[in-house]
This record gives structure tokens, C-alpha cells and sequence, in this order.
């Protein structure tokens, strides 16, 4: 489970305060200490080349994500390539950012190019609503493509649409 590490204790919500509005990186507003996917390397990586399975998915169906990982400094190194979702705004009770949905590391020689194929579960585009209840609804959601979170790293963005609606267990 990701932490979240905030700058100030200020930050940190109210014991009494429940609400998401507050906690963990997917509903936190402010800047944090360390970014969740925060990671360092003796090298560079550059993303490109990516595209999703499909642009219209039918809810309850896997979605596959590719993308192009090149070493483009001066020594081998791994990177971690991380996929967030971003569902549709106001579809969540709370305001929610965005969320982790798959991620991959892989070792990268200096100079080369890999393809990471990264399978996103049914389950990673589901969404909790008010009344406690799961489910992958139908919508226009963000597919967000990078080494880190999203609002501290440029990412690689690609638009899902996804057609009717799935119920899933808790």
C-alpha cells in the first residue's frame, strides 16, 4: 500500500476526519515530501511509442498498455514503468486524482529500446462510489503513461472510453 509522506504536519488530516479527501496519494491535493513511484538511477529513460488495446473498452475486459522505454544516457540501468487511471471527474464521491493500475520494471542497456506490454486487470479500472459499492462504470477516463506519479513527472496520456457497467465483489 502506498504512503504518503506530507511536507507539514499541517497536512495531515484530522484524527477525526474520515474522509478520503485527505489521505493517500489518489485524493491528496497538496505537495507531498516524496512522491508515491519516486525513484532514483545513474541513467535516463525516455518513453514514447505507446498505445492502448483498444480506445473503447467493454467494462469487465483487461486492458493491455505498450509502450517504448529507451536508455538514453550513459549507463545500463532498470526503470519502473508505471500506468495510473484517472476516472472521470465527479464519478467518485470524493475528488480522486488518479490511481496506480500496473507496473513493470525493466533492466535497459544503454542505447536500446524495449517494448513493455503492461495488462491492466479489471479490477485496477473499477471505481468505489459513495455507498460502498465497486464496480467498473461506464465513462471517459485518462490512461496515464511514466516513471511516476503523475503530477510530479510528465507522463504519456491516452484516452479510454468505457462501455457499460460491470459490478465486482469487494
Amino acid at each position: 500500500m502506498p504512503v504518503t509522506t506530507y511536507r507539514s504536519l499541517d497536512d495531515v488530516p484530522d484524527f477525526t476526519d474520515y474522509s478520503m479527501s485527505k489521505r493517500t496519494y489518489r485524493f491528496y491535493q497538496g505537495d507531498v515530501q516524496f512522491p508515491f513511484g519516486l525513484g532514483l538511477s545513474y541513467t535516463t529513460f525516455k518513453m514514447s511509442g505507446y498505445s492502448l488495446s483498444t480506445s473503447q473498452l467493454e467494462a469487465g475486459k483487461a486492458l493491455q498498455v505498450n509502450v517504448n522505454v529507451t536508455n538514453s544516457g550513459n549507463m545500463d540501468g532498470d526503470e519502473v514503468v508505471q500506468v495510473y487511471v484517472k476516472a472521470p471527474e465527479g464519478m467518485t464521491g470524493s475528488k480522486m486524482n488518479y490511481w496506480l493500475a500496473a507496473f513493470q520494471r525493466v533492466s535497459v542497456s544503454k542505447g536500446q529500446t524495449v517494448s513493455v506490454k503492461l495488462d491492466i486487470a479489471t479490477r485496477s479500472l473499477s471505481t468505489v462510489n459513495d455507498k460502498g459499492e465497486r464496480a467498473v462504470r461506464e465513462g471517459d477516463y485518462q490512461v496515464l503513461i511514466g516513471n511516476g506519479q503523475p503530477k510530479y513527472v510528465q507522463s504519456l496520456t491516452a484516452g479510454l472510453h468505457i462501455v457499460g457497467t460491470m459490478p465486482l465483489p469487494k
